[in-house]
């Protein structure tokens, strides 16, 4: 009987996807079901290995002959360079290129193998150019350009995308496991995607989930629809099948469906499966079958081993004692607390996505994003614990042999007895029967007693996943209840504010927070931790508006609903603590803000560990506070190790590491490093604006830092460049006396005063004005401005208005900061000048006397 060269182009495929070898040749042993088909099959491996042909008929055939192929250097239909190798598959190979015209970029390109041009090659090529050209998805490759080259082979350009595999990137960052979450659900999304366009993937694997950075935020993309399956359309009008007795996709990575040589009955679950693997390794380190057991098996026991074997669950896998202790380390935890976090709602997650029986999996790549989602959130998850009946019919299932002979038993006892009774002269083969019978009867009764354990302690397993789920529940009610409840405060004291009934529409925020503010306690009677968090909420809204005393109460009450509700050491409490301090530092009230930070570094750091967010907030907080107090040789080493410390466990461009960067830079100006500290306010401008935009306030203070340091480096001009706008977008935001309104215009008072005298004279007495209306006399804020204010007036000629301004702010200082803050020093030095300058030589030399001398 004649093969059929279909069938022969079909297996040679397969057999090119897998790697030489024990892998390549145990896939060959299962698929060639006759001498011919193996022989015509090693014959085209040989040849492709020597040349690269392909078989289009006769495989004797050899006459063929095929442009030379493309290669480093070659240039693609006028405007692709080829300049690096970046991948290569069994008919297709990938370049890195740069294309030239209509626009310089670079891509990727994709071409046919010299020799790969038969029909079902082209079909699959042209079927993945295709299935990408359909998708128009962030987290998708996208295809930028196609055709035919020079030499007649087909390709397409590609986005490149300049990323490693989701499982390396999560691993090397050091990722915990919501963070690895978190990723996936765009993956999800993007998967869904593809299935609402008529395309399966068919071999989503690490390899083919990309991550990279853009603006500092990772991204993963997938990629690789080259094995891709249309639903319900034809993608190419070439004929395009998958022949019986092939195996595609990633071992490791298949749906148990795919683990057959007839895959004609793959829809999209295959792909929500392989989703799952992608989770469960994310999660635990590695595949539920481990590529090390593909590498070793035949291949036909490893199909078995995809098709049947029930994977363990990944709380399981975690616990176990071969888990290496860098899977709990790479994902910044403890093997217990990792295991710990994982049990429950993420097994069911993971193992209803692992489902054997695809109609017990999730319908949709987007119903598992959507669980995430779910979970990520806190809310209640759909996927729930297999029942106790559904567990004894897989137990059977997997036993079948054994139940068979424990219901048999008594026959098989009852047969041997009369046997031995009847004939004696078979006395020793009945013995040897009723050894045997015991024997089963032994282990029967073992296996009944397994069966008889595995039910009570699944019983025990569905209650107490049945309470958590109950507990999820009511949680989830409790926490819907709360936001209602805040949303209808909301609704009625600030939004409805401006409505006739309540006041009038000329009603401003601020009357509406007001009067709203003794309703509070009432309407959360009984709910300490949402009536705090509406008092947090507060308490930021009045800081912003530069009401400092009005925030300070309201922190105050956070602080202690916290404390008395949930105790000193929960991390609300000790988060509360920590607004509550920088509220007190801001009011210059260090007295109050040193004890407060000092108390909450010393527990964050007992619970929770030194690189741990809240731990890593309370020592960013007590630095600056040490900063302020001009205590630098102690703030600059916490800044450097906090630094240090979000970098690693953050990134380079997380928000909270650039605060840090931002403070270690004003710890460095301070010790006189003015060059270290002006690259990074540099460093720190240019990352907030392209991860946050030029109008975001952190963007807006950064190149404020990054002014003044300009203005120490004897560039005032630029100095002003960069703070007016800063200056005009505050007034516009925060009005003419926000708090940072007042502080950029502050600054520019102090680069006014170097270029244009009598310009720093008017705004710094609009400045100093407008502060007195809302801060004390003693403020550090009101101090910082009648200082510049006096440097102003001296440097425009009016020294005598200097002089008592600045003997103001040296006995005020007194009160605020002890003998040898810098505040106090630099003060007493231009105080001593300007006696000088004014002919008191006596109190200049009293002054200088004072002074602490210089090294």
């Amino acid at each position: 009987m004649a093969v059929d060269p279909k069938h022969v182009e079909s297996v040679f495929h397969a057999a090119l996807d897998r790697s030489p070898g024990r892998e390549r040749s145990g896939y060959l042993d299962a698929a060639c079901d006759t001498p011919e088909l193996r022989q015509r099959v090693d014959r085209l491996l040989a040849a492709h290995d020597d040349i690269g042909e392909f078989l289009d008929g006769d495989p004797a055939d050899t006459t063929r002959e095929y442009p030379a192929p493309e290669s480093v250097g070659s240039v693609v239909v006028g405007r692709f360079k080829l300049l690096e190798k970046i991948g290569e598959g069994g008919m297709g190979v990938v370049f890195m290129a740069e294309q030239s015209e209509p626009v310089r970029r670079l891509v990727a390109v994709k071409l046919i193998k010299p020799g790969m041009d038969s029909q079902q090659v082209l079909a699959r090529f042209e079927s993945e150019r295709q299935a990408l050209a359909l998708m128009d998805h962030p987290n998708i490759a996208k295809i930028l350009d196609g055709g035919v080259t020079e030499a007649g082979r087909p390709f397409f350009a590609m986005e490149l995308v300049k990323g490693m595999p989701i499982t390396q990137f999560c691993d090397e960052r050091k990722l915990s496991v919501r963070e690895r979450l978190r990723l996936m659900v765009p993956v999800c999304q993007a998967v869904q995607h593809a299935h609402m366009k008529g395309i399966i993937h068919r071999d989503l694997k690490p390899g083919n989930v990309l991550v990279a950075l853009y603006d500092g935020v990772p991204v993963p993309r997938v990629i690789d629809f080259g094995v891709s399956k249309a639903v319900g359309q034809r993608l190419t009008d070439r004929t395009l099948f998958t022949g019986f007795g092939t195996v595609v996709g990633t071992p490791e990575y298949m749906a148990p469906e795919q683990a057959e040589f007839n895959q004609l009955d793959i829809d999209t679950r295959a792909d929500v499966y392989t989703l799952g693997i992608l989770l469960y390794e994310l999660i635990t380190g590695s595949p539920p079958i481990d590529g090390e057991r593909v590498k070793k098996a035949a291949l036909l026991e490893v199909l078995r081993a995809v098709r049947e074997e029930e994977p363990p669950k990944p709380s399981t896998r975690l616990s176990s004692p071969a888990t290496p202790a860098s899977v709990a380390a790479n994902r910044r935890s403890r093997q217990d607390q990792l295991t710990k976090a994982v049990r429950g709602e993420l097994d069911w997650i993971v193992m209803k996505a692992l489902e054997k029986d695809r109609g017990r999996r999730y319908d949709t790549a987007g119903a598992l994003a959507d669980d995430l989602g779910r979970f990520l959130a806190a809310e209640p998850v759909l996927a729930h614990p297999p029942t106790l009946a559904y567990r004894v019919r897989k137990f059977v299932g997997r036993n079948r042999a054994a139940v068979a002979a424990a219901s048999g038993i008594a026959v098989a006892l009852v047969a041997g007895t009369g046997v031995s009774a009847t004939l004696a002269v078979r006395a020793t083969q009945a013995e040897q029967a009723a050894l045997q019978a015991s024997e089963r009867a032994t282990e029967d009764r073992e296996i009944s007693q397994r069966l008889a354990e595995g039910e009570r302690a699944a019983r025990e397993e569905e209650k107490t996943q049945k309470l958590a789920a109950q507990k999820s529940a009511e949680e989830a009610k409790s926490v819907e209840a709360d936001a209602k409840a805040m949303l209808a405060f909301f609704d009625k004291a600030i939004l409805g504010a401006p409505r006739p009934q309540q006041g009038g529409k000329d009603v401003t925020l601020r009357q509406s927070l007001d009067r709203a503010e003794a309703d509070i306690a009432k309407a959360f009677a009984g709910r300490p931790h949402v009536e705090a968090a509406i008092r947090e909420r507060y308490g930021e809204t009045y800081r912003q508006m530069g009401d400092l005393p009005a925030a300070r109460r309201q922190h105050e009450l956070a602080h202690s609903l916290r404390g008395k509700a949930l105790g000193p050491d929960d991390s609300s409490t000790l988060r509360s603590g920590n607004q509550l301090a920088a509220v007190y530092r801001q009011l210059g009230q260090y007295d109050l803000a040193r004890p407060l930070y000092e108390e909450n570094h010393k527990r964050t750091l007992a619970l929770q560990g030194p690189d741990h967010a809240d731990t890593l907030r309370a020592a960013n907080g007590l630095a600056l506070l040490r900063h302020e107090l001009g205590d630098n040789d102690q703030a600059v080493p916490m800044f450097e190790d906090t630094l240090a410390r979000r970098r690693k466990t953050l990134g380079a461009d997380n928000a909270d590491t650039l605060v840090s960067l931002n403070n270690l830079a004003l710890g460095y100006s301070a010790l006189g490093r003015h060059d270290d500290a002006a690259k990074m306010y540099e460093e720190v401008f240019e990352r907030r604006k392209t991860s946050m935009g030029a109008d975001n306030i952190n963007t807006l203070l950064a190149q404020t830092n990054l002014a003044m340091a300009y203005h120490r480096a004897d560039k005032s001009e630029r100095a002003i460049e960069l703070l007016t706008p800063v200056v005009a977008s505050f007034k516009k935001t925060y009005g003419d006396d926000g708090l940072h309104t007042l502080r950029a215009q502050n600054h520019l008072v102090v680069a006014f005063t170097k270029t244009d005298p009598p310009a720093a004279v008017k705004l710094g007495e609009e400045t100093l004005k407008l502060r007195k209306a809302k801060l004390p006399a003693e403020h550090p804020d009101t101090l910082t401005s009648q200082h510049n204010l006096a440097l102003a007036y001296r440097a425009a000629g009016q020294t005598v208005k200097a002089v008592p301004m600045l003997e103001e702010v040296a006995e005020r200082l007194k009160k605020v900061y002890p003998e040898d803050h810098p505040d106090r020093v630099q003060t007493l030095g231009w105080l001593a000048m300007v006696y000088r300058e004014t002919n008191q030589p006596e109190k200049a030399d009293a002054i200088e006397k004072q002074l602490p001398k210089k090294p």
